[in-house]
């Protein structure tokens, strides 16, 4: 794949601009699974997790190689030279269809959106397939190597499962009509997919599972966890929106104390909201098809429906903004492959996309603690011998395994409700919390998971233990008696 031009041109400046802002700006607000996966990692346990088979799996053999033992720093990083890789990709597809000036206004707008960002700067498995699923679709458009396309976008399902949906949208482009056999490329294509049969049937067989077949190992997440499933909810017709608008821009309960310690950040969203704005007032007959040969209009609509397969499946599993990372991409081959935006109308999008994630999403991500896990967590690691009944016990729990792998803390979820509390309260001489006024911003996990806690309230007493003042807020921590 030829990379480098003879001059330096604006879409690798972009590139190389964006590629700088996910590696100096890893995010400190680690997700729950990112914490896990490193500990994972480092310890070589949890190596091959069905869902995303391969991710841990590679984390390992990387750092054990470079003998890294800061696995989620490390891990943040490789996504990020992984999210570069997938701009390269794009640029290699898109500067098929037009000038450097587009390319580069378009790789400014993919490599800016929310969803993308969010995961180019944590340790999720999020990113590695999305660069081998762009890397099928830029060998269907430059090769046409049936085989090899399969192969790359299986690949990618093995990095995680929810990119079946990009590999069966290229197979719908492989079996259009076309002077070749049909037969012969549905073998061709199949075969190169063999390749995840074949990887599953070995880790199934040769490591430690708690899965008594094939097929509940394949679809573990499925049998094994209760809040994963794929079934229209009535939460989803308010998730999805929300995390549809993410996958570009983000959207948070933190913005308020954001804004409030910090006004001047009203600024940057005024900036973003001209630039929307401005978009608007010239879209008026900014469209116009663009001519492309047949088999580039196929090729556009197959990444069309890969959007909208991806988006429908996402949707089906609570509107799950983690599922949504790729719909940028998806809808950059397809709309602007077969269509033409005036190049100032793209550019304000880009720009306003840009200058908003990154004042709302980037930097603070990466200079502050958005909640109190945190706090909470050096609070518990400073009193270990205590017990806790805690608003987010998983997260916390993970960020305790990761920082603080030789120590042993008792805690609970409040989830778990008063049986629960019943039990810590008789098996432990201090029990604290953080679930007393600790209002929680709103986010797709306090709407799944909301919980009624007035119900802890009426057995026993609280006193007021401490309040530890962080970034946007401040925690406090009561004592239960």
């Amino acid at each position: 794949m030829r990379i480098f031009d003879h001059k330096i041109s604006l879409s690798f400046l972009i590139i190389l601009f964006l590629g700088l802002l996910y590696i100096l700006f890893p995010s400190i607000n680690n997700s729950l699974d990112s914490l896990a996966y490193a500990q994972e990692m480092r310890e070589g346990s949890y190596l091959f997790r069905p869902h995303h088979l391969l991710y841990n799996a590679l984390g390992y053999v990387f750092s054990t190689f470079l003998n890294i033992k800061e696995t989620l720093a490390f891990m943040c990083l490789m996504n990020s030279v992984f999210a570069i890789a997938c701009l390269f990709l794009m640029r290699s597809m898109l500067s098929t269809f037009m000038d450097d000036r587009h390319c580069a206004v378009l790789l400014l707008f993919v490599g800016s959106c929310f969803g993308f960002i969010r995961f180019a700067t944590d340790n999720e498995a999020y990113i590695v397939p999305l660069f081998f699923s762009l890397w099928a679709s830029r060998t269907m458009l430059k090769n046409k190597n049936v085989f090899l396309t399969s192969f790359l976008a299986a690949t990618a399902c093995l990095f995680h499962q929810i990119h079946v949906f990009w590999w069966l949208g290229l197979l719908f482009l492989v079996l259009l009509p076309s002077q070749k056999s049909q037969l012969k490329k549905a073998f061709q294509y199949f075969s190169g997919a063999l390749i995840v049969p074949v990887a599953y049937l070995l880790v199934f067989y040769l490591t430690k599972h708690d899965s008594p077949n094939i097929i509940q190992f394949v679809f573990h997440d499925y049998f094994q966890t209760d809040d994963v499933a794929v079934a229209f909810k009535p939460i989803t017709l308010l998730l999805t929106p929300i995390s549809f608008i993410r996958s570009f821009l983000q959207v948070h309960g933190y913005f308020l104390p954001l804004i409030h310690k910090y006004p001047a950040i009203t600024i940057a969203i005024l900036i973003a909201l001209f630039c929307f704005a401005r978009s608007l007032f010239k879209i008026k007959g900014a469209v116009s098809i663009r001519r492309t040969d047949i088999y580039s209009k196929r090729f556009a609509s197959t990444h069309l429906l890969i959007f909208i397969l991806q988006f429908i499946f996402a949707a089906l599993s609570d509107g799950n903004a983690e599922f949504m990372v790729m719909l940028p991409f998806a809808f950059t081959l397809f709309f602007f492959i077969k269509y033409e935006l005036r190049l100032c109308v793209s550019t304000h999008i880009a720009i306003g996309v840009l200058i908003w994630n990154l004042f709302l999403g980037l930097i603070p991500s990466h200079f502050m603690e958005l909640n109190a896990d945190f706090p909470m967590s050096r609070f518990i690691a400073a009193h270990p011998t205590n017990a806790y009944f805690l608003n987010d016990r998983h997260r916390i729990d993970n960020i305790l395994s990761y920082y603080y792998p030789k120590q042993h803390f008792i805690i609970e979820s409040s989830s778990k409700g008063i049986s629960a509390l019943d039990s810590l309260m008789s098996q432990n001489h201090a029990v604290f919390t953080d679930i007393v006024n600790n209002s929680v911003s709103f986010s797709r996990s306090s709407v799944v998971f909301k919980q009624d806690n007035q119900n802890l309230f009426h057995k026993y007493s609280l006193a007021k233990k401490d309040s530890i003042i962080y970034d946007l807020g401040i925690l406090y921590i009561d004592k239960y008696h």
